[in-house]
C-alpha cells in the first residue's frame, strides 16, 4: 500500500484548470521528485495534498485513509508536513520559537523541548543562533530552519517545495545531505524542485508535470536518460 496516493486529481483556481486529472503515488521511505516548468502545477499539487486547495474531482489517500477535503491542521496531525517555497519563517521570532510553532499540532512542552534539542543537533548552524530572530539568519539558515520546523510535527511524509531556490551551491549541497539523513531515519520525502538534475539525482523516482498533467514517470536513471527530459529540463540538446 502506498503511503500517499493521488487518483485523477483535478484542481481549478480562478476559473483555470491547473491540475487536469493527475495520479501519483509515494511509497513509504521513498524520495520522489516532481519536476516541471513554472506553471506546470507542482506547487498546486503540494497545496492540494495539504488541504490548502480542494480538488474539484479525484481522491487523495494517506496511509490508506482519505484526506481530500480535510483541513490542513488535521492533515498535519495525520503525519504530513510541508516546507513551503520561499521558506516563510516567522522573522520576528527566534529560532527556538519558530521550531516550537512546528510542534503546535501535537503540543507537549517536555516533548517539544526534546524535539528542539534534536533539531539543533541535526542543524548545528541553527544551534549557534538558537536565540536570535529568524530575520538575522542567512537564506541557507532560514531554509534549514523551515525544514527543522517542518520536522517538529514528526511527519511520516515531508513535502519540500523548491528547497534550492536562491541558495548558493555549497549551501544547497549541505541541505540535500541533511535531507538524505532525514530520509535514512525513515521520513518519506516528496520533492518539488525546478532544478531537475539536482532533484532526479537526489530522488529514487520522479514525475514530470507538463501543463497540469503527468507527462513522464519512472526511476531516476530512466528520466535522466530520457530525451524529452534532457532537452526540456536538463539543458541537453542534440548537436547535428
Amino acid at each position: 500500500m502506498a503511503l500517499l496516493k493521488l487518483e485523477e486529481i483535478a484542481v481549478e483556481y480562478g476559473g483555470i484548470n491547473i491540475l487536469k486529472g493527475i495520479s501519483l503515488s509515494v511509497q513509504e521511505k521513498e524520495i520522489v521528485a516532481m519536476i516541471g516548468s513554472n506553471g506546470a502545477g507542482k506547487t498546486t499539487t503540494l497545496s492540494t495534498i495539504m488541504g490548502i486547495l480542494k480538488p474539484a474531482t479525484g481522491a487523495i489517500a494517506f496511509n490508506g485513509e482519505p484526506i481530500h477535503g480535510l483541513a490542513p491542521e488535521i492533515i498535519v496531525a495525520r503525519g504530513v508536513s510541508i516546507v513551503p517555497e520561499g521558506r516563510r519563517v516567522f522573522s520576528s521570532l527566534t529560532v527556538i520559537e519558530n521550531l516550537k510553532i512546528g510542534a503546535v499540532v501535537r503540543w507537549n512542552r517536555s516533548q517539544a523541548n526534546r524535539d528542539v534539542d534534536e533539531m539543533l543537533t541535526l542543524f548545528p548552524s541553527l544551534k549557534r543562533r538558537a536565540r536570535q530572530r529568524a530575520v538575522a539568519l542567512s537564506g541557507g539558515e532560514q531554509q534549514m530552519l523551515a525544514i527543522a520546523r517542518g520536522l517538529m510535527s514528526h511527519p511520516k511524509l515531508l513535502l519540500m517545495d523548491e528547497p534550492s531556490m536562491g541558495l548558493a551551491p555549497l549551501i544547497i549541497e549541505d541541505i540535500f545531505k541533511i535531507l538524505q539523513e532525514i530520509n535514512r531515519k525513515g521520513t518519506t520525502i516528496l520533492l518539488v524542485e525546478q532544478n531537475a538534475k539536482l532533484a532526479l539525482e537526489f530522488a529514487y523516482r520522479g514525475y514530470v508535470l507538463v501543463s497540469g498533467r503527468i507527462a513522464k514517470t519512472g526511476p531516476r536513471e530512466t528520466l535522466l536518460e530520457d530525451d524529452f527530459v534532457k532537452k526540456a529540463y536538463l539543458g541537453q540538446h542534440d548537436i547535428t
